[in-house]
């Protein structure tokens, strides 16, 4: 009867690390949403307003929308400076990952807190921003 017992522990124990293991991932769930915020951000410093609405999803706005919304940003805030990662935020859906991007972003004119809302499909075949809230008091 020992080896039962031992047998049925063991046989739980297995099953556990099974469940557990699509879990477990290499590196940080967040660096690619992060890298396409930077390659966001970098084109708002070189002023490729037509390249950083290339970034979004469709949908919400049509990229001429987000164009013209990204001038409009510009035109208030002035040129951008620098950006720094105050708060993220990931959350699995059936489709994919949404990520919640939080951004203390400094421009000429106005600072700005920037929430960047990303969405990976689960092929994985793009990543991109379906929505950016812009908070400043130059808005």
């Amino acid at each position: 009867m020992p080896r039962a017992g031992i047998r049925l522990r063991g046989f739980i124990v297995l099953c556990a690390c099974l469940l557990l293991l699509p879990g477990c991932e290499t590196g940080s769930p967040v660096a690619d949403a992060q890298a396409v915020a930077e390659r966001y951000y970098q084109a708002l410093k070189n002023k490729d307003f037509e390249a950083a609405s290339g970034f979004f999803a469709a949908g919400l706005k049509s990229p001429d929308q987000w164009l013209q919304q990204l001038e409009v940003y510009h035109d208030k805030l002035g040129d951008f400076e620098t950006s720094r990662l105050t708060n993220a935020v990931v959350n699995t859906v059936f489709s994919g990952r949404r990520y919640s991007l939080t951004y203390a972003v400094k421009y000429a004119k106005f600072p700005a807190t920037e929430t960047l809302i990303l969405f990976e499909p689960v092929s994985k075949e793009s990543l991109l921003i379906e929505n950016v809230v812009v908070m400043s008091r130059g808005l």
